[in-house]
């Protein structure tokens, strides 16, 4: 009873399994049109598709973007024609469009980023964020770094590109176009203008208005009004200059967000000189400081010293003078 309940067993399953082999058979003989399997209207791989809504001959034509294109891109499958993109490992990289041309993870990279990492990728085209542009969003539009000092950008000598300066006159450099290593300095460059504004002196007496009408004058009683720096984000220079008839010229330069200001004492200072000292009078006034042709002003009891050796020396030859003079006579 065992052995013929297996044969049974046996039996059924070669007819099962004859059964599949005739019916891949079949599969693998069927023409493209799905005809001899598919019912009438139906078409496609797996009767997926109804005549009414494509025929056979443009199924695969409406998945492809252009002649000679790959069908759905090679990115897709053409269903009922139409594209049916893959899927990829990493979910958040897709593939999509009508023929899965496009994708999201094929971007211009910069700094090892897509778009930078300011920005999101869209059919292979990086779309930035509000502060960056370029092909692959790596230039930002934040001026901040350009503004130099006097609160101008590029120091007004060049143009912002990307955050960085880019020095249009080619004696200024450095990150903000500051640097001028053949410049004569701020002091040096103004000093004929303010004279003339000041004073109505100097080589640009006669072309004072056409020349130095680019700042602010500001005349003030002596060297103790001049502005001293309080605020590190403006430049101020303090100058002293010598005019044709070594007289001192004191002022202040100092840019202001692109306002020029210079403050100058409203008298020249004249100068009389002993050695490599001079001492300065104002009018009829005696200024009891020193200054030298350094920057630094010598103290006080450098002049004492000065004077005491000069009466010194003096009374020696004198005296010297008075004795050998006897000698000589006889």
């Amino acid at each position: 009873m065992g052995l013929q309940c297996q044969n049974k067993m046996h039996r059924r399953l070669i007819v099962l399994a004859s059964s599949f082999a005739l019916l891949s058979l079949s599969l693998a003989q069927q023409d493209k049109t799905g005809q001899g399997r598919c019912a009438e209207g139906r078409i496609g791989r797996l009767c997926e598709c109804s005549t009414d809504d494509i025929w056979m001959e443009d199924m695969d034509a409406n998945c492809r973007k252009d002649n000679g294109m790959d069908s759905c891109s090679n990115n897709g499958d053409c269903v009922c024609g139409r594209c049916e993109c893959k899927k990829r490992d990493n979910p958040a990289e897709i593939y999509s469009g009508k023929y899965c041309e496009c994708d999201n993870f094929n971007c211009e990279r910069a700094n090892n980023k897509l778009c930078g990492g300011h920005g999101r990728c869209e059919c292979r085209v990086c779309v930035c964020d509000g502060n960056y542009t370029g092909s692959a969003c790596d230039c930002t539009l934040d001026m901040s770094t350009c503004l130099a000092k006097n609160g101008e950008i590029c120091n007004g000598r060049g143009i912002c590109e990307c955050g960085v300066c880019k020095c249009t006159n080619s004696k200024f450099q450095g990150p903000t176009c500051e640097n001028c290593p053949t410049c004569p300095g701020v002091c040096a460059e103004h000093k004929e203008c303010v004279l003339c504004r000041a004073f109505q002196a100097g080589e640009k007496k006669e072309t004072c208005e056409r020349d130095c009408s680019d700042f602010v004058l500001i005349k003030v009683k002596d060297h103790r009004k001049l502005p001293q720096p309080t605020d590190e984000s403006f430049s101020l220079a303090h100058c002293r200059e010598r005019d044709a008839n070594d007289r001192w010229l004191y002022y202040t330069f100092e840019n202001k967000n692109g306002v020029k200001e210079v403050h100058v004492v409203e008298t020249l200072e004249d100068v009389v000189m002993f050695g490599n000292l001079a001492m300065r009078f104002n009018g009829s006034l005696v200024k009891p400081d020193v200054i030298s042709s350094s920057s630094s002003s010598p103290p006080l009891s450098s002049i004492l010293v000065f004077g005491i050796t000069k009466w010194l020396n003096l009374l020696w030859c004198f005296a010297t003078f008075s004795v050998l003079t006897p000698l000589f006579a006889h």
